[in-house]
């Protein structure tokens, strides 16, 4: 199972684009950002960025193990993003000066009902270091330490992509004095109920996932063409030998090498 890490560090498995109800969100390629809480122009450039409604973007790409999302407004706010997969639960990530997460389950009445309180992380500028050392640590060298511990034990868990699932996701942008920006631009079931986007565990919720977008992942062809390495390439024709060089299979191999030690950063 794929798994999504947002801006602030969570991991969960989703995202976004601007299409309509149901529609298909492509996710790109790219290289893994640093997470930081910081959206560098230059680390997000191989993200696919679509634009939304009261200037707020959304960016978004994948690399082999996590999907990464950044949401930015104009003005200062916070974030809500909803994740349903294969119709089961929905999870709840919420981004603001803390991070939180909410489960829901749907009952016999379906209705969507918490399973738990909003679980909050990260929400003082100086929090404890846990298993990142001794001492106190701000909140972005939490956040760096974070990303690395996790590094290190998402080498034992993390699977291939299931492209069989499906994932289902909806977000909300909220800024002071500026109605909520959401996506797909039609959402209009709970997934914009104000108490929940202010971190509230509410009851008897109606999500409505025929609204949400559908994920679509990378074909195993088209990560290749995000990973190309876009350099300069030479070739050589060897008249008389076969199609593995066997004759000239010496030359073959030092040109590679050269080739990638030329390239190499």
């Amino acid at each position: 199972m794929i798994r999504f890490a947002a801006l602030i560090g969570l991991c969960v498995g989703i995202l976004v684009g601007v299409l309509g109800a149901q529609g298909s969100v492509d996710v790109p390629f790219g290289k893994a950002p640093s997470i930081d809480g910081k959206i560098d122009a230059q680390e997000w450039a191989d993200a696919a960025r679509h634009e939304l409604a009261n200037s707020v973007a959304l960016f978004l790409k994948t690399d082999e193990s996590h999907i990464y999302l950044a949401m930015r407004g104009s003005k200062q706010g916070w974030s809500h993003v909803y994740l349903n997969r294969d119709g089961t639960d929905v999870s709840v990530i919420h981004a603001s000066a803390a991070l939180g997460q909410i489960v829901y389950k749907q009952d016999e009445r379906k209705l969507w009902q918490p399973q738990n309180e909003f679980v909050w992380e990260v929400r003082e500028r100086i929090v404890n270091a846990d298993d990142c050392g001794d001492g106190r640590l701000s909140r972005e060298e939490r956040l760096g330490c974070e990303q690395q511990q996790h590094g290190k034990r998402k080498r034992g868990r993390v699977q291939a992509c299931d492209q069989g699932s499906e994932t289902l996701i909806a977000a909300v942008f909220m800024s002071a004095g500026l109605p909520p920006t959401q996506f797909p631009a039609t959402l209009a079931d709970d997934a914009v109920k104000q108490k929940l986007l202010e971190g509230n565990a509410i009851r008897d919720l109606k999500f409505d996932v025929s609204q949400w977008a559908r994920l679509r992942l990378p074909s195993a062809v088209s990560k290749a063409e995000g990973y190309k390495l876009k350099k300069k390439y030479e070739l050589m024709i060897y008249a008389g030998d076969d199609h593995v060089l066997s004759i000239n299979q010496k030359e073959r191999d030092a040109r590679t090498v050269q080739w990638f030690m030329k390239h190499l950063k």
